[in-house]
């Protein structure tokens, strides 16, 4: 019986770590592709939302006590169609931040390859972003705020403030929230006013 042929390819440690590094840049390209694409959907959709909400609410002023009943249709059917885009867009930009979270993963475990396979040469650029900016280790955290020497003192520092904040989806998690229970107001206000013109 014929055996298949080996696939893995031994390599020397020159070859080993320019291929780790390899696809840590390439994960860094793919990571700030899903990134922006995800904040592109984010843009495009608030800026539809929007647009959308100043219409029905236009509608709404004048529709109120006009007793045409096509135009509390209108607005009912929009708050509907909305809300449904939105819950949608929700739906995509949380698989979207799982595609970001993936290859954010991916960099730590690359980072750890690196570190193990070459112990002496440390490489940790993602994990200690990571550390500070999500984990919010305090022991690496008061390392950057010490190299920064403030004139006022590490706590003084408004970069301790902005290590703090909330990341930006959850900011986009919050607008996704906000638009959902504006457009339940309008289409409540939408069914009010149809079945006052019936």
């Amino acid at each position: 019986m014929n055996e298949m042929p080996s696939l893995i390819v031994e390599m020397t440690p020159e070859q080993q770590a320019s291929c780790i590094l390899d696809e840590w840049r390439a994960n860094i390209d793919l990571y700030k592709f899903h990134d922006g694409l995800k904040h592109q959907r984010i843009t495009h959709i608030i800026t539809i939302q929007t647009a959308l909400f100043a219409l029905c609410g236009f509608l709404i002023r004048e529709t109120a006590g006009s007793g045409l009943p096509f135009l509390p249709l209108f607005v009912v059917a929009a708050a509907t169609s909305s809300l449904i885009l939105v819950w949608n867009y929700r739906r995509m930009d949380l698989r979207a931040r799982a595609y970001v979270d993936t290859v954010k993963a991916r960099l730590l475990l690359l980072e750890r390859e690196w570190n193990d396979t070459f112990s002496g040469h440390s490489l940790s650029t993602f994990h200690e972003q990571w550390r500070v900016l999500v984990a919010h280790d305090e022991s690496q955290v008061d390392r950057y705020l010490a190299i920064r020497s403030h004139p006022r003192g590490a706590k003084n520092d408004p970069f301790a403030k902005r290590l703090r904040t909330p990341a930006a989806h959850v900011g986009e998690e919050r607008a996704f929230s906000i638009f959902i229970c504006l457009w339940l107001i309008v289409l409540i206000i939408g069914v009010w006013q149809l079945a006052a013109t019936l």
